[in-house]
């Protein structure tokens, strides 16, 4: 969280039903490049079946939040004509991201893609830009660890190319398991003896495929 966004925040005007809103879901959102407000999970947050103060949102509540929000300048939002989606935009934290310096830095826990990570994952291929926690954890706990600088825009190209490619790579995957084998076929017992001998290890070793690469920079 920002300064500028804390100041807000912290505003006595705003009701702690869209502070808590802004704080703890659509900011976590925002930070995993989700865009797309999802109404009914927003109004089970706000939801509390607290002894003291429970609560019980409905769409109406969560939409009151987002005006009181776009009234403080913290979010901007819009609804789909067709669809009736909500898209919300943080305009403080996608400045951040925007002002963050040009020049390389090590990878670090706090580290998230910026607002320019949705072209970035178009250029890779990549069509749906979403990510989860466990890849953004694992991509940073690879990379924490090494000496290599890049600047943000490098960083989010470097994530979406890996994205990319382990999707692509569980899809073909799970299109292959969809798929019998029917290259199986009965080998004659004359034939056999020259399988086996082509299985003995030297004959393995000398024709076995090469191990595969598991180093992420291939992926990164």
């Amino acid at each position: 969280m920002n300064t500028a966004e804390l100041e807000i925040l912290q505003s006595k005007t705003l009701s702690h039903l869209s502070r808590s809103l802004y704080a703890f879901f659509l900011r976590p959102n925002a930070e995993k490049n989700i865009l797309k407000l999802d109404t009914m999970a927003a109004a089970y947050y706000l939801s509390s079946s607290s002894s003291c103060f429970p609560t019980q949102a409905s769409l109406d509540t969560v939409l009151k939040c987002l005006d009181e929000l776009s009234a403080h300048k913290l979010v901007s939002y819009t609804q789909d004509a067709a669809t009736g989606e909500y898209s919300v935009r943080l305009p403080l934290f996608m400045k951040e991201m925007r002002d963050l310096p040009a020049l390389p830095f090590q990878m670090h826990l706090e580290w998230r893609p910026g607002p320019g990570f949705s072209q970035a994952a178009l250029l890779c291929g990549l069509a749906d830009s979403t990510i989860s926690g466990s890849d953004l954890s694992s991509f940073i706990s690879y990379w924490i660890s090494k000496p290599e600088k890049r600047n943000q825009s490098a960083w989010e190209r470097a994530f979406a190319q890996r994205l990319s490619r382990k999707r692509s790579v569980s899809g073909r995957a799970f299109r292959n398991a969809a798929v019998p084998d029917k290259t199986a076929s009965y080998v004659p017992y004359a034939q056999s003896a020259d399988i086996k001998q082509a299985e003995t290890p030297r004959a393995l070793e000398n024709n076995s495929p090469a191990a595969d690469d598991d180093d992420e920079d291939d992926l990164c």
